[in-house]
């Protein structure tokens, strides 16, 4: 496990991912952990790949883990497999653009897939397009799979997040970089993002 810089993991854990609903929030700032490893207690290192979108939820004191993974991993499936985790807990950022104005970034989860007719009805737009991969990194200045609304926080997007996230206790989103996913809490995420909670998804087509 390693720890964020100047913070002091002073807990017992387990032989697993920590539970942020259990921990106090001025002892899980900045938690890190790497799918390999094995928990050390008491221990504060220098995270080797800290990210813009930490030190943001770091400077508002906003609990959350880290976790760092093959950046030959880039889908929401992907991602949810190495995490062991359920897809609908891993939350994906997608860049719509409009007739008019700034894009938007969508963040719905990985088990669902983004209906443009019903996010358009849902904020008053007439027409929503889906970037292209090329125009996304364009647009946002980040890589396809490490797209986050956490790192273009007061870039002029206007942010939406789709509203099963209401049911959940914890989300996973990119970090703004590819192979770093952060869990926390989605009211944390739609404070810190502006996000608003709309409906914009339908169930993935079988196959």
């Amino acid at each position: 496990m390693i720890l964020a810089e100047n913070t002091i993991f002073a807990k017992t854990l387990p032989n697993r991912r920590p539970d942020l609903r259990s921990l106090p929030t001025k002892d899980i700032i900045g938690l890190t952990w790497t799918t390999d490893s094995v928990p050390t207690v008491g221990i504060s290192v220098i995270v080797k790949h800290k990210t813009n979108s930490m030190r943001l939820l770091e400077s508002h004191r906003i609990p959350y883990q880290a976790y760092e993974f093959s950046t030959d991993i880039r889908s929401a499936e992907g991602v949810a497999e190495v995490l062991a985790v359920p897809h609908n807990q891993i939350y994906k950022t997608l860049v719509i653009t409009r007739e008019r104005g700034q894009p938007l970034l969508v963040m719905i989860p990985g088990d669902k897939t983004l209906d443009l007719k019903l996010l358009a009805k849902s904020i008053g737009e007439k027409k929503l397009r889906m970037a292209t991969h090329k125009e996304a990194e364009a647009l946002t200045g980040l890589e396809i799979g490490g797209i986050s609304a956490l790192s273009l926080v007061h870039k002029g997007f206007d942010v939406y997040a789709d509203e099963a996230i209401l049911s959940l206790d914890e989300v996973y989103v990119s970090a703004g970089r590819c192979g770093i996913n952060l869990a926390l809490r989605p009211s944390d995420l739609l404070r810190i993002t502006k996000a608003r909670t709309v409906g914009t998804t339908r169930p993935h087509e079988k196959k």
